[in-house]
C-alpha cells in the first residue's frame, strides 16, 4: 500500500478537476473580506480587541483602521504581528496619531532601522519622535529626507544639519 501511494503521488495528474487555483494567504478573495468586514462590524468591542490580538493578517489589517483606540492599539500590540506589517503601518500616512505613536515609541520595532526610517518620514509621526529617529539615518536617507516635502519643516531642517555636519567633518 505504500509503494502504491507513493507511486500516485509522483505521478502527475493532467485531469483539469485536480487542479486548483493558487490564492496565496496574504491575499484574500473579495467574498472572504466581505464576510471579514461583515463579522466585525456585528462584534462588541471586547471580540474585536481579542481578534485584533490572536487574528490573522487580514483580521489586523483592518482593525488597526477601527475607530476605537483600544482595538486599534490591540492589533499593534498582537504576538502575532509580523516585521512585514510593523513597517508597513510605520509608513501609512492614514493610520490614526495613536498607533503611530504606539509603533514609535515601542523599542522592538524602533530597533529596526527601516521602520526608524519609515516613522522619520511619516508626516504623522510626532515631532519628538520623528527628529529623535533622524538622527539614526544614514546620508542617503538624509539627503532624500531634506529634499522631501512631505514632511514637518524641522525634520526637513534637522536632516539638512546632518547632511552638512557629516559633509564637512
Amino acid at each position: 500500500l505504500q509503494q502504491q501511494a507513493n507511486q500516485q503521488a509522483n505521478q502527475p495528474t493532467d485531469n483539469p478537476a485536480n487542479h486548483q487555483t493558487y490564492q496565496p494567504a496574504s491575499q484574500p478573495t473579495d467574498q472572504q473580506q466581505k464576510r471579514l468586514l461583515q463579522a466585525v462590524g456585528d462584534m462588541t468591542v471586547v471580540e474585536k480587541i481579542k481578534l485584533a490580538r490572536f487574528g490573522n493578517t487580514e483580521a489586523r489589517a483592518l482593525l488597526i483602521r477601527d475607530r476605537n483606540r483600544l482595538v486599534a492599539l490591540a492589533a499593534v500590540q498582537s504576538p502575532k504581528l509580523t516585521e512585514k506589517e510593523g513597517v508597513g503601518w510605520a509608513k501609512a500616512r492614514q493610520l490614526s496619531d495613536y498607533v503611530i505613536r504606539a509603533i514609535a515609541t515601542t523599542r522592538a520595532w524602533t530597533r529596526l532601522y527601516v521602520v526608524r526610517h519609515a516613522l522619520a518620514s511619516n508626516p504623522r509621526t510626532p515631532l519628538k519622535d520623528a527628529l529623535r529617529f533622524v538622527q539614526t539615518l544614514n546620508d542617503r536617507d538624509l539627503k532624500a529626507l531634506m529634499k522631501s516635502r512631505d514632511v514637518p519643516s524641522p525634520v526637513n531642517q534637522t536632516a539638512r544639519k546632518l547632511v552638512m555636519r557629516k559633509g564637512r567633518g
